[in-house]
């Protein structure tokens, strides 16, 4: 074995010390924090991605990130339908499996298909993915996540915006439906370790019905 398998972390734990703490908070709430710090007379700092009025981006991600242990939950997440399913289980964005009752029963009150219905109450717009597509996942090793309701996008000319900028002609800005808040999953850490760490149990495609093929087996 390897020097760098052997000290690879298990987990994500080390993402919430140190630097690790403000570095993927700031991910999940929407910012988009440089890799590195800077020095200043204040200490070290990072430096963050700016929108067209020079203030820090800030779209999407959740409102109020607060951390959560997950390690056993099972977990589903949507993605693009021209993803494959081994990039769909390295994401970062998860929901608890009790979401999927609330995406469905919402589906079918509002005549939406599924993956409609995981665009609007995730707010998830299509520039960003059709949901086409939903893995139902478990963790498998202790692991920690930032977790809280969506917030709003914005969208000038299929560029990202923050929506608290100063809007310009143009600009669409995308918000959950009133009255939805469901709890999304943002689980920090690089893609090898999400890969190590997050076991598929069964994916599947959402139809032109709407409905999830094959369809999912039941109890998890």
């Amino acid at each position: 074995m390897s020097h760098s398998q052997k000290t690879r972390p298990s987990n994500n734990l080390h993402c919430f010390k140190g630097a690790g703490i403000p570095y993927w908070r700031a991910k999940a709430s929407g910012l988009r924090p440089s890799n590195e710090t800077r020095a200043t007379p204040q200490g070290h700092v990072f430096d963050f991605a700016r929108d067209f009025d020079g203030l820090a981006i800030n779209v999407g991600g959740i409102a109020h990130p607060r951390v959560a242990d997950i390690g056993g939950q099972i977990l589903i997440r949507f993605f693009s339908t021209g993803q494959s399913v081994e990039a769909g289980r390295c994401g970062a964005w998860w929901l608890d499996f009790d979401a999927l009752d609330v995406l469905n029963k919402w589906a079918l009150q509002s005549g939406n298909s599924l993956s409609k219905a995981a665009q609007l109450l995730l707010v998830v717009p299509l520039e960003w993915g059709d949901c086409g597509q939903m893995i139902v996942a478990q963790v498998d090793s202790p692991m920690r996540a930032w977790v809280g309701t969506g917030k709003e996008v914005g969208f000038f000319h299929g560029k990202s915006t923050s929506p608290d900028a100063a809007r310009r002609v143009g600009t669409s800005i995308y918000a959950p439906p009133p009255g939805t808040n469901i709890r999304q999953i943002f689980i920090p850490g690089e893609r090898s370790l999400l890969e190590s760490c997050i076991r598929k149990i069964s994916s599947h495609k959402i139809g032109r019905d709407g409905r999830l093929q094959p369809s999912l087996a039941r109890p998890y």
